[in-house]
């Protein structure tokens, strides 16, 4: 059944906005703009005021030709032109925020999405498993803790951070001999404890400051990217709320938790001589800190640092916004199409066009170095894997592009030499760069292997090399022997040894036939005596 409605069947038919839906007016820019809420699926849309007026007016009684009307009539500066209402309703349609008069089209539309496979599902790199609503739990939660999170503690949180950042200073030679073992296969089982349980209370973070704003926790659940767990909240509902630097404290609160542990523990690091414990406020300290940097506080990855910069420079779907200037750049440049793009301003089309820039080379970046962590560590599942997001990320956009290329669309018609010759341009160029500009492809510099933890044996008597039980390079186990020595002096001593613990047995044999108890008593605590000696020696 083609679900395509055509502009007539538009206009004609009798669409009805459902009434679950909420809808939020905010401000952004001066401009005023709708928060489109679904309940039902948690989802949540941005709808400028006259669209908002639009669907609002769709009762089901009334045919779209009658509300487009109305609303002319009420609105009669309004700039929906009968096209931007066709591709409004059919937004809204494909979206099912408003229904149609005939129930046939909804029951056809949810068996064409039914067959269509859901890549959420099958991707096997990145994938989701909700484990319930904890919105409850949240409630009590912020009850409980939502104190840490108050302004007023803010100054207490920079002040804590100032003198860990003094501790570890004051102390940097010692902090840096301790990184020293950070990768090593011994501290693997200490950094993913210290991992998991900061990654829980930097969720927990997220939906307690949530809650604190009104908001709700939908849903939490654990995250698994290439296999490796992570747990997650949802805090969509945050989209609700007026002042753009509530959302921003609900971004930021997972790093704020993380760093004040990270100051507790590096206090705890420079204070204690416990081994164990140094060991572990290290880890804290270089795990909170660097998967903040390069993970949560990174606005090119859609995690907490690109929610807080999106409000901070008041730009919606930034990361969208930067994938559409750079597609509409890259068909521009290569293929001589004419594109257009939204009606942005000269300081957000500016921002939007470094942010998809950057954001498509740190894409890049992270799907080699996700495909060669996984062909590396997981061998033969990693295997598969990479060969999976291979097909994923290279084979099936490549096949989309080449299609584009040689037929287009019915709107566009790219122009096949020019992205022969702009391609075989930089094809030569990057041939002739790595030809024959000088380079130094490669490098030797002395390296000295160490085992941690280094022991080292040591013989506490000298001697002769008599007898080798190990080859080089050989596992050993605790007790085995390894080398036999041999030391003439000391095998004189042992013998001798041996003759004075037989003279000593023999006057006590004679002492205790004379009765002498006094003098057996004497030479038994020789005898033990001459009997431990020996023991040492051998």
């Amino acid at each position: 059944m083609n679900l395509e409605l055509s502009i007539c069947d538009i206009f004609s038919s009798r669409l009805k906005l459902r009434e679950e839906l909420i809808f939020t007016l905010q401000t952004e820019n001066r401009q005023e703009y709708y928060i489109l809420n679904d309940p039902l699926h948690s989802r949540y849309f941005r709808v400028g005021v006259t669209e908002y007026a639009f669907l609002k007016l769709l009762d089901g009684q009334s045919t779209v030709q009658d509300s487009y009307s109305r609303m002319s009539t009420e609105m009669p500066f309004h700039h929906l032109t009968s096209d931007d209402i066709v591709s409004l309703c059919q937004w809204a349609l494909g979206r099912d925020l408003i229904r149609h008069q005939n129930p046939h089209y909804h029951q056809a539309s949810a068996n064409v999405n039914s067959s269509k496979p859901n890549k959420s599902k099958f991707n096997l790199i990145l994938f989701r498993f909700p484990l319930g609503k904890p919105d409850h739990f949240f409630t009590r939660a912020e009850q409980l803790w939502g104190w840490l999170f108050h302004p007023q503690i803010l100054i207490g949180w920079l002040l804590l951070l100032l003198f860990a950042s003094f501790r570890i200073g004051s102390n940097w030679s010692s902090f840096c001999n301790s990184s020293k073992t950070i990768l090593s296969i011994d501290n693997w089982l200490w950094l993913a404890g210290c991992w998991v349980v900061l990654k829980l209370l930097h969720e927990t973070a997220h939906g307690i400051v949530c809650k604190r704003y009104g908001g709700t926790v939908r849903e939490a659940g654990i995250l698994f990217i290439l296999f490796a767990p992570l747990p997650y909240v949802d805090v969509t509902s945050c989209w609700n709320f007026s002042s753009r630097w509530a959302r921003i404290h609900v971004a930021a609160a997972g790093l704020y938790i993380e760093l004040l542990i990270a100051a507790i523990a590096a206090c705890l690091w420079g204070y204690t001589s416990q081994e164990w414990l140094n060991h572990l406020c290290f880890n804290i300290v270089v795990t909170a800190s660097v998967a903040n940097l390069l993970f949560n506080l990174n606005p090119l990855m859609k995690f907490d640092g690109y929610y807080i910069l999106t409000d901070l420079l008041r730009i919606s779907n930034l990361y969208s916004n930067g994938q559409l200037w750079f597609h509409q750049w890259a068909k521009r440049f290569f293929l001589g199409v004419n594109t257009l793009l939204p009606d942005w301003s000269p300081r957000d089309h500016l921002l939007i066009a470094a942010y998809g820039v950057t954001s498509f080379c740190w894409r890049v970046i992270v799907c080699i170095t996700l495909t060669v962590t996984a062909a590396t560590f997981l061998e033969g599942a990693g295997i598969i894997l990479s060969l999976v997001a291979i097909v994923l990320w290279i084979i099936q956009p490549a096949c989309r592009c080449a299609k584009y290329i040689a037929f287009g669309n019915s709107i566009e018609s790219p122009s096949r030499s020019r992205f022969c010759l702009i391609s075989g341009t930089l094809l030569l160029l990057t041939v002739f760069i790595f030809r024959y500009v000088p380079w130094i492809g490669n490098f030797q510099a002395p390296a000295i292997v160490e085992y941690a933890p280094l022991s080292i044996e040591h013989a506490e008597i000298p001697g002769f090399i008599r007898e080798i039980h190990v080859n080089s390079g050989q596992q050993v186990r605790q007790g085995q022997t390894l080398i036999q020595l041999e030391n003439p002096e000391l095998n004189v001593e042992i013998a001798q040894l041996k003759i004075e613990i037989q003279q000593s047995e023999l006057r006590i044999h004679q002492y205790e036939q004379k009765r002498q108890i006094a003098d057996q008593q004497v030479e038994l605590e020789t005898l033990h005596s001459l009997q431990s000696k020996l023991t040492e020696k051998q």
